[in-house]
């Protein structure tokens, strides 16, 4: 009887060590983020995500705020529901990736102009430089009417083709509930705020059309726009 014992103790052990070796090489595989690509990097990661990460699927975190109605709608409160199953997306805080369903190269490109041209459409408003947030990445800054200093909307992920968007608690609920993104695990903590939610690498056409819509929704919330829905498209039965 102890033999076996003793045999299933090994054999969870090499379970157990089969299993870190390939979430590592596995997170490794994701690029570089603002941590150190080896294994102090990846315990880090692993480890503040366990003890401080939420559900991103999760919206309930922003009933209060919705209630409170202090933030605008740019949605509308509405979005066509995403076909088919929502993609994995890693555990890891960072990078904060998509593991399947990557977006072809010609939709990256496109995912990338959402942001570039929407900076040259309004250039005293809008401007791209290096993330405050995911380092070495280009994102999008919005500057407030009035104001000097800008403040990032979002950014696109070069290898996933997903975006990373900053938008009020109504829309990032309608993206989550939608299935177009999920919330990041540390949103709402740090410098992160809470409706800094993941956009779902675009598939195809419709698809670049609502992340657009998203994109401009967060260009809305962080610039302060005027309370208007600025959503295009398909609009509630």
């Amino acid at each position: 009887m102890r033999g076996w014992v003793g045999i299933a103790v090994v054999a969870l052990i090499a379970l157990a060590g089969f299993w870190v070796w390939r979430d590592y090489q596995t997170w490794l595989a994701l690029g570089p983020s603002e941590v150190s690509a080896d294994v102090r990097g990846w315990i880090a990661v692993t480890q503040q995500g366990l003890l401080e990460g939420r559900d991103g699927l999760d919206t309930t975190r922003y009933d209060k705020t919705i209630a409170e109605q202090k933030e605008c709608a740019f949605l509308g409160g509405y979005l066509p529901k995403r076909e088919g199953q929502r993609p994995h997306v890693g555990h890891w805080i960072a990078p904060h990736r998509q593991l399947d369903q990557f977006a072809a190269p010609d939709m990256k490109k496109r995912g990338e102009a959402l942001f570039t041209e929407a900076a040259a459409q309004d250039a005293e408003r809008l401007t791209i430089k290096k993330s405050a947030i995911e380092i070495g990445t280009d994102a999008l800054f919005v500057k407030k009417a009035g104001a000097t200093a800008e403040s990032e909307a979002g950014h696109v992920h070069t290898n996933d083709g997903a975006l990373h968007v900053i938008v009020g608690a109504a829309d990032a609920a309608t993206v989550i509930e939608t299935e177009w993104g999920q919330a990041h695990p540390l949103a709402g903590r740090g410098n992160l705020p809470d409706g800094y939610v993941m956009v779902y690498a675009p598939r195809n056409e419709r698809e670049l059309v609502i992340a657009q819509r998203i994109v401009i929704a967060a260009i809305g919330h962080v610039g302060d726009y005027r309370c208007v829905n600025l959503s295009a498209g398909e609009q509630r039965p």
